[in-house]
């Protein structure tokens, strides 16, 4: 039998019996090929949810160790005394990715061996090696990807499996890449002459005034909230357009030196106790992208001219993929300045995510809903509307969910193929619903990312093109809805509680573990019916509150549960005004 580990056709063999990896390998645009196939799909390791917790424990550990162990090296080899806090705030999220990364290939490979015997595969040349990372946002990038996965899959096939799987050469041909040896970044485009003149006038005011008390920088205010924000604080609003304009210019070509010397440091002070972490340490050094090692000090003199020095720095996202920002960051938190990270998005929280990474590089963090970390501080989301949305009441508009084909983290989320389950429940929801509801139907597929499971084109292909939405933004969708399906227990889930139109959350709750401090929550919107898990129940919902929707979200159940929800989940409530420029004006004292 022939294992294929990604969705390269080139490793697929003429006539063989096919053992596919993951469900990853069969794409959907290509089914016409695959489903032509004799094959298997291994099941995903992550498939018990008791794993996953077990895995994500032991991750972050092992994460732990091994941040340690690189924050003592990269001292040595930038020659600097930076503590810990530093280092993370710079190295993570890459590496608490990458660790997860690793071992879920890893995983995967031995879930496949343990369970078939004299497996063969393709061995693709040209993609053995990588060509290394450029930054967080190209590791990303790659390690969604076929071609790294491929490399990947290859290299722990050779170190633990070589004497159970054969090689054997692909014939000859081109393999498209598709940008794949690029081995950094490409450069922004200019942008939009508006984005060019926005950015003038940001970076004149910011001569003008070159010092805020407090950075507030890619927070998810909107302009006008956060103008208002900033001049409630009596300082100039600003948007940074040019300070962390990233990655823009660098000031040396990329170029990947000899790590091997930092390699054997880091593998002799670490302790390995498995042959996974003895697999990881050996590789870890290579994947390290460029700008934490030889691109260090073209990044640190863009650093050094940039001249605010503030007292407090607030972001909701730049502190996981700008590297610049990153970078200034640290440096300011150094000289003692405090750092706030913002949450971006919320609903009911996940019961573990991202390694607690958020809450480790930072003096407090904001929430939407109650705290639930002794970091927490709770205020007004910076992202909700304000106002009830107008809607024609006309649709029954359902919010899909999409997720890239390769894990990438150990979160409490649905993983790989389990992606597919949850559009299934849609698919079972439309079926069940009364055919007057159902001509109404318009779903949103999450936006359509490169590396996804293409569920705009399944939807597309079962439900009609007349039914699925295209080109709208998420308030224009809402707009036009009676009630409001959501999918997943997350940011679209509170914006449509927000909006005042009759909304319902379905969604397959042991793909999605919560925090125990939203337990008392989940029973109570499951019994108001806001909450439901079975898409044929939900269906039988709909069709009974279609006539009167209205009546049933204003009930005195639904009320008591909608205000549950704002109260534990997330409040719009209050002067959001008030809330945020005395917590700012605390923070930057």
């Amino acid at each position: 039998m022939l294992l294929v580990t990604t969705a390269l056709e080139e490793t697929w063999g003429t006539e063989d019996d096919l053992l596919f990896l993951g469900e990853w390998c069969r794409v959907y645009d290509r089914r016409d090929l695959w489903s032509k196939r004799r094959h298997q799909v291994v099941g995903n390791h992550w498939d018990d949810r008791k794993k996953l917790k077990t895995d994500h424990d032991y991750l972050v550990e092992l994460h732990g160790r091994i941040l340690e162990t690189l924050s003592s090296e990269l001292n040595c080899y930038h020659e600097t005394a930076h503590p810990q806090r530093y280092w993370q705030t710079i190295l993570d999220p890459w590496l608490l990715t990458y660790v997860a990364v690793i071992w879920d290939r890893w995983e995967c490979l031995r879930i496949a061996f343990a369970g078939h015997q004299n497996l063969q595969t393709v061995e693709l040349e040209p993609l053995r090696s990588s060509p290394g990372f450029f930054d967080y946002s190209d590791f990303i990038q790659k390690i969604l990807g076929d071609f790294w996965n491929y490399g990947l899959f290859l290299a722990i096939i050779e170190s633990e499996y070589g004497d159970r799987c054969s090689k054997r050469k692909a014939p000859d041909g081109d393999i498209d890449r598709a940008g794949y040896w690029q081995p950094y970044a490409r450069m922004p485009h200019p942008g939009s002459f508006k984005h060019r003149a926005v950015g003038f006038l940001d970076g004149f005011w910011g001569k003008c005034f070159p010092q805020n008390r407090a950075v507030i920088y890619d927070a998810y205010f909107s302009v006008g909230n956060l103008v208002k924000l900033c001049l409630g604080l009596g300082q100039m609003p600003r948007l940074f357009i040019n300070e962390f304009a990233w990655p823009g210019s660098i000031d040396q070509p990329p170029g990947f030196s000899n790590r091997q010397l930092l390699g054997d440091k880091l593998a002799s002070v670490t302790t390995a106790t498995t042959p996974f972490e003895r697999f990881l340490l050996k590789r870890i050094v290579n994947d390290i992208p460029w700008v934490y090692l030889e691109g260090r000090p073209a990044l640190q003199s863009r650093v050094a001219k940039i001249l605010m020095k503030p007292r407090a720095i607030f972001t909701a996202n730049a502190h996981w993929g700008n590297e610049l920002f990153k970078l200034w960051c640290a440096e300011q938190v150094l000289r003692g300045a405090k750092l706030v990270t913002m949450e971006h998005g919320g609903s009911i929280p996940p019961a573990f995510s991202s390694m607690s990474f958020e809450e480790s590089i930072a003096d407090k963090r904001t929430t939407w809903a109650i705290p639930y970390h002794e970091k927490h501080v709770r205020l007004p989301p910076n992202k909700l509307p304000a106002v009830d949305i107008e809607s024609t009441r006309k649709h029954l508009a359902v919010v899909d969910y999409d997720m890239p084909r390769y894990n990438f983290r150990a979160e409490a989320s649905p993983k790989a193929g389990q992606a597919l389950a949850q559009h299934e429940m849609v698919c079972a929801l439309y079926a069940s619903l009364d055919q007057n509801i159902r001509k109404n139907l318009r779903v949103r597929p999450y936006p359509r990312i490169p590396w996804g499971w293409n569920i705009r084109q399944r939807l597309t292909d079962r439900f009609g093109p007349d039914k699925v939405s295209t080109g709208q933004s998420y308030s224009q969708f809402l707009s036009q809805a009676r009630v409001i399906v959501c999918t997943y227990p997350q940011t679209t889930f509170s914006e449509a509680m927000a909006s005042g139109i009759p909304t319902i959350l379905v969604y397959p709750s042991h793909l999605w573990e919560t925090i125990p401090e939203m337990d008392s929550l989940l029973v109570t919107l499951r019994a108001a019916k806001i909450v439901l898990h079975d898409p044929v129940v939900a269906a039988a919902h709909i069709n009974s509150i279609w006539g009167s929707a209205e009546g049933w979200w204003n009930a005195p159940e639904t009320l008591d549960a909608r205000s549950e929800f704002n109260r534990l989940a997330s409040s719009s409530n209050g002067d959001w005004l008030k809330c945020w420029t005395g917590f700012i004006r605390k923070m930057s004292a």
